[in-house]
């Protein structure tokens, strides 16, 4: 078993003089972990590391923790066994790189207050879920950051160009309506209402949870069929009472849309799929133009429900970075 010595973010706790002690020294510990795919099939010979704190050095600022890394792969039944000495009560683990597989990590595990000197549960099976690499495929990926230059009024966004249509950009189809209301009196005291409105009642947004928040490819495979919703708010804002409400970037859901619906001379309903990453925000509330950003995936191809991304093969030829799968 190799031990490796790395930084960690600092774990701050308050602990009496008798609890102090305790933590100094810690307690054993032992989990065991099962690795396994999406498909719920264990996977062998993967090496999964764990983390815990080791010490703390004394330095700027707060200073700086040390933790003690192990690794070990696991078995043909996809199980792996760790025992150590716990001084935080905390642990995480996870695989960063496996042929075939997206990287999981940061998966997080507290032991329970320890009993007759070992942590609690001892021995707990944990489970580190690998999602398989299937089909990704080129998209276009663009991280939007638009001027909305006017208020109370619905505005064209072209998915595929990534630009408001004209006269205000360089788009030529409103795939979506996006209007931004807002009563902006002082930072302590404003509200905002973004209204997202699509041409056919088939077309739209929908929330949707996501499935696997510690692997690099966190989202679902393919986009629904169902569950768009023509008509889509957000609200946010601030109140001197009421606190703040909707402008804190969502990290458990993502959003699916569907555009550009159209039947052939067949009768067939075709459509586009895609994925908003990380929510809509708005920028420069006080202003007389204010900014809205989003980050999409879209797939190129009609009727393909996979939003599985290629991150190096961006349809967007002038993408500033790489985006997540």
């Amino acid at each position: 078993m190799k031990i490796i010595a790395c930084l960690f973010i600092p774990l701050l706790y308050t602990l009496n003089a008798e609890a102090m002690a305790s933590a100094i020294k810690g307690y054993p510990a032992k989990v065991t972990i099962l690795v396994k795919d999406d498909l719920g099939d264990p996977i062998p010979n993967a090496t999964v590391g764990l983390s815990t704190f080791k010490k703390w050095h004394p330095g700027e600022g707060f200073g700086r923790d040390e933790n003690m890394v192990l690794t070990e792969a696991s078995n043909e039944d996809g199980f792996v066994n760790f025992e150590f000495n716990c001084k935080s009560g905390r642990i995480a683990y996870g695989i960063r790189e496996l042929e075939g597989y997206y990287r999981t990590g940061g998966v997080r595990y507290h032991f329970k207050p320890p009993i007759d000197g070992k942590c609690q549960p001892w021995n707990p099976t944990l489970e580190l879920v690998l999602r398989r690499i299937v089909k990704p495929i080129p998209m276009f990926a663009n991280n939007v950051g638009l001027v909305v230059p006017a208020l109370n009024k619905e505005l064209g966004f072209d998915f595929f160009v990534g630009d408001w249509v004209t006269p205000h950009g360089s788009g030529t189809i409103a795939d979506m309506f996006i209007k931004l209301e807002r009563k902006y009196k002082a930072w302590e005291n404003f509200y905002i209402n973004l209204e997202f409105k699509f041409p056919k009642a088939e077309e739209g947004l929908q929330t949707v949870t996501i499935p696997h928040i510690n692997s690099k490819f966190k989202y679902d495979y393919e986009a629904f069929e169902e569950g768009y919703e023509k008509l889509w708010r957000q609200k946010m804002g601030n109140h001197p009472e009421k606190g703040r409400w909707g402008l804190s970037e969502d990290k458990e859901n993502y959003i699916m849309f569907r555009i550009r619906s159209s039947i052939n001379e067949e009768g067939v309903s075709s459509f586009f799929y895609g994925k908003i990453l990380n929510g809509f925000r708005v920028t420069g509330y006080a202003i007389d133009q204010p900014s809205i950003h989003f980050e999409y995936i879209l797939n190129p191809t009609p009727n393909d429900r996979n939003i599985e991304f290629d991150p190096e093969k961006n349809l967007f030829e002038n993408a500033e970075r790489k985006y997540a799968p």
